[in-house]
């Protein structure tokens, strides 16, 4: 065990290493990723919002409004062209997350990665990645609500039994498939080829993937807390700000505090994840 975690924690220093050495590069790199990830997701969020809106009746809706939007026919065709355009942003997301994969992984061969190409060439390999998660979450949820449809309130229980088992059961899906995404990205791996490498990589390296997992969890915990400190520190100082330079500056500070969380979630989950899988792969 002690060898585990020994090898656990070295992918942490050699990504601090990897950074401290070139932390102006990768800063920056980074900072494009996260950059386009946010401009995603606020494209995402706007179109979802406006095509509710319109498949709804024409009624206005906001953020709020969408979990309502179930009660008529309507509303149904509503809340699924909702869907479809959140997962089809959530494609895109994932493939512009991976290029940091590919930013890595070319600076350690001193070439540089063109981003906005990678990611066009990322999008099928991540849509296939991502539709096979959905899909095997969607079919695993809807036989764990099963029970509750069709038996009553003792059906409710065992429903609810059943998404507890889904639920480790998927956290247990992730664990075994956390390389996935960088073989998908720097080796051009298959999806299903990729989940396969993957349970190899990890079930021949078990103990060291869930201590690795571990203190990878327990920095992000650590990351986020920090980062709730610092949005809790700038909600105190604007909140009672009504004028318009203020807002304005309020805006910015709102902007830089979610570009920095996009580039530290990045590097602690992209950085470390990266060297172990370098490591535990030969």
């Amino acid at each position: 065990m002690a060898g585990a975690f020994d090898t656990s924690i070295n992918p942490f220093k050699d990504a601090f290493s990897f950074f401290s050495r070139d932390a102006g590069f990768i800063t920056i790199q980074f900072l494009k990723i996260a950059l386009l990830g946010l401009l995603v997701q606020g494209a995402a969020l706007i179109i979802a919002l406006e095509a509710s809106a319109l498949l709804g009746g024409g009624a206005e809706q906001t953020g709020a409004d969408i979990a309502s939007l179930t009660e008529t026919g309507g509303s149904l065709a509503s809340l699924a062209a909702v869907l479809i355009i959140l997962l089809a942003f959530g494609i895109v997301n994932g493939a512009v997350s991976a290029t940091a994969y590919n930013v890595v992984d070319d600076r350690q061969k001193k070439k540089r990665t063109d981003i906005f190409a990678r990611t066009k060439e990322l999008l099928l390999p991540m849509a296939k990645y991502t539709l096979v998660l959905a899909g095997v979450l969607l079919c695993g949820f809807a036989v764990a609500f099963l029970p509750a449809m069709l038996a009553g309130e003792a059906g409710v229980i065992i429903g609810g039994l059943f998404s507890l088992i889904m639920f480790f059961a998927f956290l247990g899906i992730i664990f075994f498939i956390q390389f996935s995404i960088p073989l998908i990205a720097i080796k051009n791996a298959d999806v299903i080829e990729s989940f396969r490498t993957s349970y190899r990589l990890v079930k021949d390296n078990l103990w060291t993937a869930l201590l690795f997992d571990i203190l990878l969890i327990v920095a992000l915990i650590i990351a986020l807390l920090v980062l709730t400190v610092l949005q809790g520190a700038a909600n105190a100082v604007f909140a009672s700000q009504n004028e318009m330079p203020i807002l304005i500056m309020a805006f910015i500070a709102y902007v830089a505090l979610s570009l920095l969380q996009s580039l530290l979630l990045s590097l602690i989950l992209t950085l470390p994840i990266y060297f172990f899988w370098k490591s535990v792969s030969g």
